[in-house]
């Protein structure tokens, strides 16, 4: 059942928003790539499920006939940092998707 869950949710981020802004789960999921990039050892990474008390995101959600959807994702990532030891960093990524080009840009992304 997981498996299903996860393969309907890759689906649903690879295909975008669509033509409407209610894509806060796939800026979730897109701002965790965004975030390993930044990682020493991105394959540690561990994220919350996307309804964790501690995940917010913002955006433009419901919004239809926009042409650039604006998302800021707030979280937390635990993964190894240069010593190899598992740390709980927070972040914050500033996203763009783009409906007609259905692309995603990270404007800010910020680790502590």
């Amino acid at each position: 059942m997981k498996k299903i869950a996860l393969l309907g949710l890759i689906g649903f981020v690879l295909t975008g928003c669509g033509d409407k802004c209610d894509s806060d789960v796939g800026a979730f999921v897109m701002s965790q790539n965004f975030v390993k990039k930044k990682l020493k050892y991105p394959s540690s990474a561990v994220f919350p499920y996307i309804d964790d008390s501690a995940v917010y995101v913002y955006g433009d959600i419901d919004k239809e006939g926009l042409e650039i959807c604006e998302y800021s994702v707030h979280g937390y990532v635990e993964s190894k940092n240069s010593f190899g030891v598992m740390v709980n960093n927070k972040y914050t990524v500033d996203l763009k998707y783009n409906v007609k080009n259905d692309t995603w840009s990270a404007t800010q992304v910020f680790i502590q």
